[in-house]
């Protein structure tokens, strides 16, 4: 995307819309489309360089094998599990450019080839989000990379919309959307989180599900926008929830995702007592402390109000357990459930 941001500037800024935990996320244009482009860490020298490794004053000594290993040590570390590309190498797969032709056709572009794209594959590495976005590219629930620049990473724009994007909970929101509207995002909310369970080799949790982390294409498929926060089961529970001692349960919890005090031992289990279908209903499809008034399922035909308000009620808080700090995971069965009234509730 270098080309386009600073040769024919066909990649144009609009505005910055978030400078978060050293975050940066602007707003771009791109072919008359609007675009998001990203990173962590506003200036390159605040990631790891590769010079600690081996670099002289004209290009990387680094030999490609090893580098290969850390780009893979490094993705493992962040995922929490071990990769397979299959036959794809992991260099390209990991940039927006094929690494070998890279490094073997610019040279008269390029100063220096191989240490550019080593040094730009090694600071994208170190972005969390970017790469779990990257490795879960084929699913529809993520928004598309289209490229990415230096440290910077472009990426498709789907906003949450004003059912999702609760900023200003206390403001009541002066248009309702139709309620087929509602229900069919919901459902797309379902359809994520089904996915999210079954899709991959682990499940996938969310561990801050704010309606603004969550986007809306076109077609209304619910994709996972910001996903700093999402971890899969074996990385949740081994480095996550187990780290701490504990005397009741909330010790344990890592924001939404709640954990387990063993209160015999003092020690955190590292399992997930909730899930992410739970969260879901309790603070998206339900209006709430932190949710007034928006809860996307809010106001719902007085056909099916009942059984939708028990049925979400059931999710939310399985069990009608009474301590706010303990919720149990929502059953596959109360998933289909919800499903079938929504559905019912169109006709």
């Amino acid at each position: 995307m270098c080309e386009h941001l600073c040769g024919n500037q066909e990649l144009k800024y609009l505005k910055c819309i978030g400078n978060r935990k050293g975050k940066n996320t602007f707003l771009m244009e791109w072919n008359d489309e609007t675009v998001i482009m990203k990173t962590w860490k506003g200036n390159r020298s605040e990631f790891q360089d590769l010079e600690p490794f081996a670099k002289t004053d004209e290009d990387i000594v680094l030999p490609l094998e090893t580098f290969r290993e850390m780009v893979k040590t490094s993705i493992n570390v962040s995922l929490g599990l071990k990769i397979n590309t299959g036959t794809e190498d992991i260099l390209t797969k990991m940039w927006s450019l094929n690494f070998h032709n890279f490094i073997k056709y610019n040279h008269d572009k390029v100063q220096s080839p191989r240490l550019t794209a080593m040094r730009d594959i090694w600071s994208l590495v170190q972005q969390q989000e970017y790469v779990m976005l990257m490795m879960l590219q084929k699913s529809k629930h993520f928004p598309e990379i289209f490229g990415t620049c230096g440290h910077y990473y472009v990426l498709e724009y789907t906003p949450p919309g004003s059912e999702l994007e609760l900023r200003n909970p206390l403001k009541l929101s002066s248009k309702l959307a139709a309620w087929e509207t509602r229900v069919k995002i919901a459902q797309g909310m379902l359809d994520l989180l089904q996915s999210f369970r079954s899709d991959f080799h682990q499940e996938l949790h969310l561990c801050d599900a704010k309606g603004e982390n969550f986007g809306l294409s076109h077609d209304l498929t619910a994709k996972a926008i910001d996903v700093d926060m999402a971890f899969f089961n074996k990385k949740l529970g081994e480095e996550l929830l187990v780290t701490r001692s504990c005397s009741q349960h909330k010790d344990c919890h890592f924001f939404d995702c709640k954990g387990w005090c063993d209160l015999k031992t003092g020690n955190c289990t590292g399992e997930r007592i909730n899930n992410n279908l739970q969260v879901m209903c309790e603070k998206i499809f339900l209006s709430n402390l932190e949710n007034l008034y928006h809860g996307l399922l809010r106001s719902p035909p007085f056909s099916v109000a009942r059984k939708i308000k028990t049925a979400l009620q059931e999710c939310a808080n399985p069990g009608n357990v009474k301590d706010p700090n303990i919720r149990f995971k929502a059953s596959v069965k109360i998933h289909r459930k919800l499903r079938k009234i929504l559905s019912s509730s169109l006709r």
